[in-house]
């Protein structure tokens, strides 16, 4: 079902002017009948029937105002306001208006969108066979994490471009860490059951250096290849 929104109708009889709210689709049955095949009746000659002609139309989202992911312009509410209260003068929203009936406008999406972004910096976790997850918070990771078995994977995708993967075979996790440019940061295996955690929240919180560091820790390779550099470092 499609949102109900403001629809104006021509009568096909006197040809006198309708307004209605209804939905494009109405999730009743396997079709919904398009407006000019639809019974609505007329307040003028007393028609009710099909071969209605569409007019104006309200966006879909002016009476879910204000939705985050649907702004809409103060010029373009305001404007269906005035046709809501002329034909609608008893619909509850106008009790809200100005409280909680209000356009959520272009600009405060792009702020709203931004806060969301560094608050949930992993945009997706994915699994090996393509179930996915939007903005994944640590419960909803360790769940997942928890589910895995020896050969399975998991997939962290940072929004600016970065990954984290988690796999699970018989010698226990392992993981790689990519940046942004998918330059290895970390990679390392027969992980703790507990390093690979902290490596996913640390993840999950935004701070791939982190990440990249618990993963480093646990590598007793990569602290020998360190030494040897040191002491050998041509």
């Amino acid at each position: 079902m499609t949102p109900p929104r403001l629809t104006e109708l021509q009568c096909p009889r006197c040809e006198g002017i309708v307004w209605v709210i209804d939905s494009d689709f109405r999730g009743i049955g396997p079709d919904t009948p398009p407006y000019d095949q639809r019974q609505y009746p007329c307040s003028h000659c007393r028609y009710r029937g099909p071969g209605w002609k569409v007019g104006q139309q309200s966006p879909p989202e002016f009476l879910l105002q204000p939705h985050n992911l649907y702004p809409m312009t103060q010029e373009a509410f305001d404007y269906w306001v005035r046709i809501l209260r002329t034909h609608f003068p008893t619909h509850p929203a106008l009790t809200r208006l100005g409280k909680d009936f209000v356009p959520r406008l272009p600009p405060d999406v792009e702020v709203m969108k931004a806060l969301h972004e560094r608050v949930h910096p992993v945009g997706e976790m994915r699994d090996q066979d393509g179930a996915r997850r939007a903005d994944p918070d640590l419960s909803t990771a360790i769940e997942w994490f928890e589910m895995m078995k020896p050969g399975q994977t998991l997939v962290f995708n940072r929004r600016d471009g970065g990954r984290l993967y988690i796999s699970l075979d018989q010698s226990g996790h392992s993981a790689r860490c990519l940046d942004a440019s998918g330059k290895t940061l970390a990679e390392t295996s027969a992980l703790p059951e507990q390093v690979a955690r902290d490596a996913v929240a640390c993840y999950l919180n935004g701070n791939t250096s982190g990440c990249a560091r618990t993963l480093r820790r646990s590598d007793l390779g990569f602290f020998a290849r360190l030494w040897n550099h040191v002491v050998n470092p041509s």
